[in-house]
């Protein structure tokens, strides 16, 4: 969609097309309160009188994994343009190849995560994630290497943040389950939203790409701490 519409459009238009479009998707709030039930687990946990004040309990902390990726994934097109001069169809095969990389990435994480565990491979992947956007935006690499490598980047990328939902499915009760995740997942990206911004301050200072890989680190590097300090679930049943 972004090389098509910014390839038969102005830029100015296009980007707010691109825009608009993104926002179709929460249309589907509507579709799901009125035709989606709650699950009787969930009526039942209510009605015993969960607390969404719970969230401030010790073992209801969470942290989102959206600033590195934020990072990059917000700058990407520009930096493949202007960085490493790629046309616009260039950038729009990059962008592809990265975005196939995540959906496998997506489907992979399930497996792998419930066979080895959340907390294992929520930290190798981003612990994988970190070193590709390192390579990826601040090494001399060529365009060829760098396309090469758009598939495993979106992989491991997408691969560690597709498991947030689940993981955080587990670690809270089921009277607070909604309010509590919710909130840890959009704190962090609320949080993650601020780093494109600081991408583009440190990028008057330095090169794009290191401005990029600076933040995209630092968030991972957060994350893969954050998976530390926080139990295995594999296993655990939430029907209770």
């Amino acid at each position: 969609m972004y090389t098509f519409l910014f390839s038969v459009l102005p830029q100015e238009i296009a980007w707010r097309t691109m825009f608009w479009i993104g926002l179709l998707p929460a249309v589907l709030v509507f579709y799901v309160r009125r035709f989606i039930d709650e699950p009787a687990v969930f009526r039942d946990a209510a009605a015993g009188g969960g607390s969404p004040f719970s969230i401030v309990r010790r073992d209801l902390l969470g942290i989102g994994l959206q600033g590195g990726n934020c990072a990059f994934i917000v700058w990407l097109p520009t930096f493949l343009k202007t960085t490493r001069g790629l046309t616009l169809l260039g950038t729009g095969t990059y962008t592809i190849v990265f975005m196939t990389g995540a959906f496998c990435g997506f489907i992979s994480a399930a497996h792998f995560s419930d066979r080895f565990g959340r907390r294992w491979v929520f930290t190798l992947f981003s612990a994988c994630a970190a070193a590709l956007f390192f390579v990826y935006t601040a090494l001399p690499i060529g365009n060829e290497l760098m396309l090469f490598l758009s598939f495993p980047l979106g992989f491991f990328v997408h691969a560690a943040i597709c498991q947030m939902g689940p993981f955080m499915t587990e670690l809270f009760p089921t009277a607070v389950r909604a309010t509590v995740q919710g909130f840890a997942y959009n704190a962090g990206r609320g949080f993650g939203a601020l780093f494109p911004l600081l991408v583009g301050y440190l990028a008057t200072m330095m090169p794009l790409g290191q401005a990029i890989s600076i933040f995209a680190l630092a968030g991972f590097a957060v994350a893969i701490l954050a998976a530390q300090m926080l139990p295995e679930t594999k296993g655990r049943i939430l029907a209770v």
